[in-house]
């Protein structure tokens, strides 16, 4: 069944899994448009990934905070196979284990007016790890003090990456 979810604000609805499981789980062939809120609290144990949101489907958010979320796995904030669209949105401050503490994309991302900061990873991509089939797209889009155990503190690219007025610091 396809969703959409619009809360007041990004700094006053707040969807908080509060430790309990990831907080979004999107199955393929469902689309989802979520707007105006933080999804904060979610964790995943031993082999999950995806502790904020844990996405095969077609999936926006806008204006949308994902923060605190953390994956022993992959993909602490965001994991996704499907597509995700992140517009004028913040994916920080979430942590996984393995790779992509910020963001793992195995899918198709486009990414327009969006942040990825403060994302750590215990391997490969802080900010985002962007793996088998995966496209990344950014534009007018900031990558900023994400750190990896390993290699790519903002980016870890094994895919196809497209950059436009992107910052990396």
């Amino acid at each position: 069944q396809d969703l959409e979810i619009i809360g007041e604000a990004a700094g006053q609805t707040t969807i908080d899994a509060d430790g309990l499981e990831r907080v979004f789980q999107i199955f393929g062939g469902v689309t989802v448009r979520i707007s105006d809120v933080t999804i904060t609290g979610g964790v995943v144990v031993g082999s999950e990934d995806g502790g904020g949101i844990r996405s095969g489907g077609d999936l926006t958010l806008e204006n949308v905070v994902v923060t605190g979320n953390t994956a022993e796995d992959s993909g602490g904030g965001i994991n996704t196979s499907g597509s995700l669209a992140l517009l004028g949105s913040t994916v920080s401050a979430n942590s996984a284990t393995g790779d992509g503490g910020g963001v793992r994309n195995t899918g198709t991302i486009s990414v327009l007016n969006s942040e990825i900061s403060a994302n750590s990873s215990g391997l490969d991509g802080g900010g985002l790890v962007n793996i088998a089939q995966g496209e990344a797209g950014f534009n007018n889009s900031t990558f900023s003090g994400n750190t990896a155990g390993r290699d790519g503190g903002a980016i870890h690219n094994e895919a196809t990456v497209s950059l436009g007025n992107a910052t990396i610091a």
